[in-house]
């Protein structure tokens, strides 16, 4: 008998366009690099399965793939390997692109830092989820118990039936109704103040992450003054520049300036006299041809 292997095989051209895809949406979009560069495994399919190839979403073997060859051609770094079962991991691995224009020397990694924030952001999703969630649960109620008057109302029109049965069924019917009109009234009270408590930490938590992201906003621009002071510092030094050559240049420059000026006045002095003597000479000569 013969045997059968199975085997998969990786088109590069196809893996490095939508490698090419995913750090150019990241590009685009990550306009915050410290906290928008940070991923979990689940945060990245949600974000880029869609996106790496037209019209078609990935799968987890296509990401794992995708991941694996970002990462060895260090556009980002991830917390652990890849497992073969890419779902245990969703909510443990961290996935870190590089930033743009950072210095190649500047070591890459994924720092305490980077995981609070991550903390932070995934906090965030939950509460998000959770609100929905409870504005789901608020709307059944308020659903359920729009239908049970709307029962109750049936019940009443059907004046055959109703008035046809026991006055203790009645009672019954009319009391269980109540009951759970009331019950589901509490709920959704409750429910209400859940909400609120939920969305005041989604409003304290997001109001840290854009704290955190003005801080590193800061950052950046304060080393951008200090690497721009420094090198017009090395530029100044590198051509002999100091406060005193600077003031002689100056001085010299004006001493240049007052001496051309001296110059102007002298020729515009000289060019005066010339006219007069050829208007002299002028009207001379015309009196002659008179003569």
């Amino acid at each position: 008998s013969k045997n059968y292997y199975s085997s998969k095989w990786v088109k590069m051209d196809t893996l490095k366009e939508a490698a090419c895809r995913v750090i150019q949406h990241q590009e685009k979009h990550g306009i915050n690099g410290v906290t928008d560069n940070l991923f979990t495994l689940s945060s990245f399919k949600a974000e880029f399965a869609s996106i790496a190839m037209p019209n078609v979403i990935l799968s987890d073997f296509d990401l794992k793939i995708l991941i694996t060859y970002l990462e060895s051609e260090r556009k980002i770094l991830i917390t652990d390997s890849l497992h073969e079962d890419v779902n245990k991991k969703e909510n443990d691995m961290i996935i870190k692109f590089r930033a743009r224009n950072v210095n190649v020397n500047t070591k890459f990694e994924i720092t305490s830092i980077d995981r609070g924030i991550i903390y932070i952001k995934e906090t965030c999703n939950k509460l998000h989820q959770q609100i929905h969630d409870i504005e789901e649960r608020i709307k059944e109620y308020v659903f359920q118990n729009l239908l049970l008057v709307v029962n109750s109302w049936r019940t009443y029109q059907d004046f055959t039936l109703f008035f046809r049965i026991s006055a203790k069924i009645r009672n019954h019917i009319l009391q269980k109704q109540s009951v759970m009109a009331k019950h589901r009234l509490r709920q959704k009270i409750h429910l209400e103040k859940v909400l609120s408590k939920r969305v005041g930490s989604l409003e304290t938590v997001e109001g840290i992450l854009l704290k955190i992201q003005g801080a590193a906003t800061d950052a950046e621009i304060i080393d951008i003054y200090n690497v721009g002071a420094n090198t017009l510092h090395d530029v100044m030094a590198s051509n002999g520049l100091t406060a005193d050559s600077v003031d002689a240049t100056i001085d010299r420059l004006q001493e240049i300036l007052a001496d051309q000026q001296e110059i102007d006045e002298a020729m515009k002095l000289g060019n005066e006299t010339l006219l007069d003597t050829t208007i002299v000479q002028d009207d001379e000569l015309e009196k002659e041809l008179e003569d």
